[in-house]
């Protein structure tokens, strides 16, 4: 069928041949090319905004996941954690990989109610029920106030930085609460993204783009701690505007916010480095220069003396970890405490830096509001003041025993601060908590708070 000329610039008078056929090309007056335009564009909108709703009812089902993997995990929350049905709120299956998959009333009906915000160190990790920080303290409130309801949620999750805790808070603030206590340092590093970047990551067909068309990293590559970005600095300022952003928001909605320091395992010898920013080696692919190789089979020899000198010679940040413990093996316990400390600064490997410590610290009494102090509580605890395996499994999560000693500090912040539940507390008898722990983690989880 004839048509119109592909080239009108050709054309004189507005008016081509083609196959011998005579065709006047439309004329588009500003009217009509307004409403073209006007047409194509709510076209697109709409067909993002249904691609974005797919991709959103696929996520929250669990059956496509476009979380992505390293920092975009860490920082980032896609839509709403939990979701209303009736008169229940349940965590969206998007959300349960990473946090407590339990259900809570929508509303409190009275009674007291208050979120644990944070990272898996509060989550409770390595365990799921028995043993973790809500489980301990869950307990103990209940037995000093039988005749009151308790709700105590645990919105903790997993490999989260403080912007994503934020991100949680400002959902959780939603719902009652009377308290939160929040718990975050761990996996700090990355500097905080910017608004468009935000924006585009809630956006599902953003998400799904990218997951389609991202290259990627197997298990094995990715980093096994939190990437540093070089401007730590930077790093710290956003750490305190998300801190204070979430004091700020729960005072508007009137919920008492308790902060707490992050207890740290210095002596944790993983002898893996952290990781840059810009790199992501396994730990086979990592090669030490020669000094620190040669300073750490010193170590290994138990030649502590031979270790220190090698190490003050060894222009290298790991130096600083294998003369900490070389200190440790002599008995110099403050000293290797404050050398482990310098490490830990540098190389946080998910743990939380003392100049962070200092900051949640900072942020407390600035904003005046309680602080937890559970990096004290922890190293009161260790022997020598100096926290390792005693009560950690690793470099910052606590075994059971060290997730009991948080819990009473918690518990008895809140008293002090006269944050528990109304009416007074009773002397319940204390209990046999090995005996308890081994009891109870045997059953199995409940379903609801």
């Amino acid at each position: 069928m004839p048509g119109i000329c592909a080239v009108y610039s050709q054309c004189p008078a507005r008016i081509c041949r083609y196959n011998g056929a005579m065709t006047s090309r439309p004329i588009l007056t500003p009217a009509k090319r307004a409403r073209y335009i006007a047409y194509a564009t709510a076209v697109t909108i709409a067909s993002l905004l249904i691609i974005d709703a797919i991709a959103r009812t696929l996520e929250d089902s669990g059956n496509i996941d476009t979380q992505g993997d390293g920092s975009a995990r860490t920082a980032y929350l896609a839509g709403n954690p939990w979701q209303v049905e009736g008169e229940r709120v349940l965590l969206t299956k998007a959300a349960s990989g990473s946090m407590i998959d339990r259900s809570f009333t929508a509303k409190k009906n009275g009674g007291w109610r208050a979120f644990m915000l944070g990272g898996s160190f509060l989550r409770g990790v390595p365990y799921s029920h028995a043993g973790t920080i809500h489980f301990w303290l869950d307990r103990l409130l209940k037995r000093h106030f039988p005749d009151q309801k308790v709700e105590l949620i645990n919105a903790a999750a997993t490999a989260q930085n403080s912007f994503r805790v934020r991100s949680i808070a400002e959902h959780a603030a939603t719902f009652d609460a009377d308290i939160f206590i929040i718990a975050t340092c761990n996996n700090e590093g990355a500097l905080p993204p910017g608004e468009v970047t935000q924006r585009l990551q809630r956006n599902g067909t953003f998400r799904i783009l990218k997951t389609l068309f991202s290259p990627k990293r197997s298990e094995i590559k990715r980093p096994l701690h939190t990437p540093q970005d070089p401007d730590i600095e930077a790093v710290r300022t956003a750490f305190r505007g998300n801190l204070e952003a979430m004091v700020s928001m729960a005072r508007e909605h009137g919920i008492q916010v308790f902060l707490s320091t992050l207890p740290s395992n210095p002596r944790y010898d993983g002898n893996i480095p952290g990781r840059p920013i810009e790199g992501y080696q396994h730990p086979s692919e990592v090669k030490y220069p020669p000094c620190v190789e040669r300073t750490k089979a010193s170590l290994d020899r138990n030649e502590t003396a031979k270790t220190i000198t090698l190490a003050a010679s060894c222009d290298h940040v790991e130096s600083l970890r294998l003369a900490g413990f070389a200190h440790w093996k002599n008995g110099a316990y403050q000293r290797a405490k404050v050398l482990l400390d310098q490490y830990m600064e540098v190389e946080p490997r998910n743990r939380c830096r003392p100049s962070f410590q200092r900051i949640i610290r900072e942020v407390a009494a600035s904003q005046n509001v309680p602080l937890i102090d559970l990096e004290s509580a922890i190293n009161d605890a260790s022997p020598h003041g100096v926290p390792g395996p005693e009560l950690f499994v690793d470099y910052c999560h606590l075994n059971w025993q060290g997730q009991a000693i948080v819990a009473d500090a918690m518990y008895q912040a809140l008293l002090k601060y006269d944050a528990k539940p109304a009416g007074p507390a009773t002397n319940g008898a204390s209990e046999d908590r090995q005996a308890v722990f081994s009891r109870s983690s045997k059953d199995k989880p409940p379903s609801v708070w």
